[in-house]
C-alpha cells in the first residue's frame, strides 16, 4: 500500500510541465461524453507522455501513464505492452497489475497467473526490479565490508559471522542479477495477430491454424534477421516477424 502510494506520488511529481498538461488532458477525456472529444484528449495526453520517455530513467513510471492512454483509446495490445513494461520496472505496483488484467480481458486473453510453485518460491526476487536488486546488492557490499573491517579491528567472532551471512545473501542477489540481465530469455507482446511459422520465412508452413491474439505475451528464444523464434502456449515454438512484437525491457 505504501509502495503504491509512493509510486503514484512520484507519477504526479515527474516532469511537472508536461505531466500536468498531459494529466489535465487525460481528465478532460474522462469527463467528456463525446467519443470524438475523448479520442482527441486521450491522443493529445498520450503524445505528451510519449515525449517524456527519452528523458526518463528506465525505472520511471511514464509507461503506466502511456498504458492508461492506450487503454482509453481501446488500443489494448499497446496498453498491455506498457503495463507489462511498468511491472518490469515496478513489480509490486498493484494498480498496474489490476489494469493489465482488465486490458487482457478486453483483448480476449487469459489473465497471467502467478500461483505456480516457482513463483511462490521466488517471490522475494520476482517482486523486485533489476534496479532494486542492484541497490540492495550495493548496500550488502557496504554492510559486509563494514562488518569485516570491524571484525579485523575488534576480533569479534559475531562480526565475522555477520559478514559471512551478508556475503551469502550478496551472492544470491548477484546471481539473480546476472540471471535477469544475461541469462533469462526476454519476453515480448504481440502488436498484431500472428501465425507462427515452422521456420524463419514466409515460404514455410504455419505452425497453427489459428493466429496468436494481439496482446499475447511470448518468450523470445532467438533472433534471425527479420524473424524471431518464440515460445508460446505450453512451450510450443515457432517464428514470427520481428516487427510483429515489442520487447519488454528490464
Amino acid at each position: 500500500m505504501i509502495y503504491n502510494l509512493i509510486i503514484l506520488i512520484f507519477i504526479s511529481l515527474t516532469s511537472l510541465s508536461l505531466a500536468d498538461t498531459a494529466e489535465d488532458l487525460y481528465k478532460k477525456g474522462e469527463k467528456t461524453s463525446s467519443i470524438s472529444e475523448r479520442n482527441q484528449y486521450f491522443n493529445e495526453s498520450l503524445q505528451h507522455y510519449l515525449r517524456e520517455i527519452p528523458n526518463h530513467t528506465p525505472g520511471s513510471v511514464s509507461h503506466y501513464n502511456i498504458a492508461n492512454c492506450y487503454f482509453q483509446l481501446q488500443q489494448y495490445p499497446l496498453a498491455i505492452y506498457h503495463y507489462n513494461q511498468t511491472l518490469a520496472y515496478h513489480p509490486r505496483l498493484k494498480i498496474a497489475q489490476k489494469n493489465l488484467e482488465i486490458a487482457l480481458q478486453k483483448a480476449g486473453l487469459e489473465s497471467a497467473s502467478e500461483d505456480s510453485l516457482k513463483s511462490i518460491l521466488l517471490t522475494p526476487f520476482v517482486k523486485l526490479s533489476l534496479q532494486e536488486k542492484s541497490l540492495i546488492s550495493a548496500l550488502l557490499i557496504i554492510l559486509a565490508t563494514i562488518s569485516l573491517s570491524c571484525y579485523i579491528w575488534k576480533r569479534c567472532p559475531f562480526l565475522l559471522n555477520i559478514s559471512k551471512i551478508l556475503s551469502i545473501i550478496l551472492i544470491i542477489f548477484t546471481s539473480s542479477i546476472i540471471y535477469d540481465r544475461y541469462i533469462a530469455p526476454p519476453y515480448g507482446i504481440l502488436l498484431n495477430p500472428a501465425i507462427p511459422k515452422h521456420e524463419a520465412g514466409e515460404q514455410y508452413i504455419d505452425n497453427s491454424e489459428k493466429p496468436l491474439l494481439a496482446g499475447s505475451r511470448v518468450k523470445v528464444l532467438d533472433l534471425k534477421n527479420e524473424w524471431v523464434e518464440i515460445s508460446y502456449k505450453k512451450e510450443a515454438k515457432g517464428f514470427i516477424k520481428l516487427d510483429q512484437l515489442k520487447l519488454i525491457r528490464r
